[in-house]
């Protein structure tokens, strides 16, 4: 692959991550606007993000099926087809019921994209994989930032959230003329008998699962809930609310543009444990009261690594079978984040928002407890694979 070719695949795909982050990540900002316009609860809207999430993992599920006959870059553009009809489809809706039959369609296409494109960089052969696959992130983070401020103002002004969607329709198809160029990385031929998850790595891949689920959920219920928490707990009106939800996206951005430096330092793991209990932190200090708001913005600079070092991590770890862990992975992860959609949903309506808010601190203290013991089940799978090998010598 020349490196003009790896250049623009990078780049390609870090434009289709700004807008997967632009379209996907104002479902939150929207959230109240939503309970207005369709007349439903908090407990509706809880199932809405349940059934977001199903459709993800159904997404991202298909896209590990059929990653054996298809590529990444074909995964990416069927994903982007998808979420375009899907954005425009929902614009059109009259009933809430017609509106959830659209984000599932266009979650899925969200799952597919996500899936090729956290398998497609890594196999672009570059130095410093990890600041790559942290810009690629960066993306998102940048993408978020920026529609969490631009939608709260827009909604603000009384622009319709159906119009914004034609806007995210016509992003796709922009995603989609931009990544047909792009040149496929070869793939490598995996030796059969390395394609076999072993009973051993079984514990670390079930970690994994779990810890990255809980973090994921922290992550994606804050952009879910944290404006809606906001304006009931603090009469914050939507513009408002808006701007520390930009800021916590704005800091994930930061921290994934440079964290990618700091990890090639310390190392992988080590760095995501740290930023852990960073991140831990400040979110908890941060809704002490209404002088600490700020914290919890900040806390998205400690959260930032997480996510793509990970992936990066399991890429790693399970070099052989990538593909399979990964979607492994992201498939349990996404039913964790599901089931806490639904939970804080739920409670919102039955103990309060406050309240119910406390449990995305709980899901960062749980992802913390995971990773620790991950640190340490690495080696012990590493030990296994290196007697192994001495066994088959």
């Amino acid at each position: 692959m020349k490196k003009s070719h790896k250049i623009y695949a990078i780049v390609a795909s870090f434009v289709v991550m700004f807008i997967l982050a632009v379209t996907e990540s104002i479902r939150g900002i929207l959230i109240p606007t939503f309970m207005l316009d369709f007349n439903v609860s908090d407990t509706q809207i809880g199932m809405l993000l349940v059934l977001s999430t199903l459709a993800y993992i159904l997404g991202t599920y298909l896209a590990g099926s059929l990653s054996r006959f298809m590529n990444q870059k074909q995964l990416v553009i069927i994903g982007m087809t998808i979420s375009g009809l899907g954005f425009l489809g929902s614009s059109f809706t009259q009933e809430f019921y017609q509106l959830v039959v659209g984000y599932i369609v266009l979650t899925t296409g969200i799952g597919f994209v996500v899936l090729g494109l956290n398998t497609i960089v890594p196999a672009i052969k570059v130095v410093y994989i990890s600041v790559v696959i942290n810009t690629l992130h960066f993306f998102y983070g940048l993408g978020a930032t920026f529609i969490q401020r631009v939608a709260g103002y827009l909604i603000a002004n009384d622009v319709s959230w159906r119009h914004i969607f034609w806007v995210f329709a016509g992003l796709y198809v922009l995603g989609i003329l931009l990544y047909s160029f792009v040149e496929q990385p070869k793939k490598q031929r995996e030796a059969k008998h390395l394609e076999k998850i072993h009973k051993y790595e079984t514990p670390l891949i079930i970690m994994f699962c779990l810890g990255l689920g809980f973090y994921v959920a922290s992550e994606v219920q804050t952009g879910n809930w944290l404006l809606n928490f906001l304006q009931v707990h603090y009469h914050y009106d939507a513009n408002e609310a808006s701007k520390y939800v930009a800021l916590f996206f704005g800091m994930l951005a930061i921290g994934r543009l440079f964290g990618g430096y700091i990890l090639e330092k310390i190392g992988y793991l080590k760095g995501i444990t740290i930023a852990l209990v960073l991140a831990l932190s400040t979110y908890s200090l941060g809704l002490v009261n209404e002088s600490t708001l700020l914290l919890l913005s900040i806390s998205g600079l400690f959260c930032s690594i997480v996510y793509p070092t990970t992936m990066l991590v399991i890429q790693r770890i399970f070099e052989h079978n990538a593909m399979r862990v990964v979607s492994i992975v992201s498939m349990t992860s996404s039913i964790v984040n599901m089931i806490s959609g639904y939970l804080i949903g739920y409670l919102n309506d039955h103990i309060g928002v406050r309240l119910s808010f406390f449990s995305i601190p709980i899901f960062f203290g749980i992802t913390l407890i995971f990773f620790i013991v991950i640190n340490m089940e690495v080696k012990r799978v590493e030990n296994k694979r290196e007697e192994l090998k001495e066994v088959s010598i």
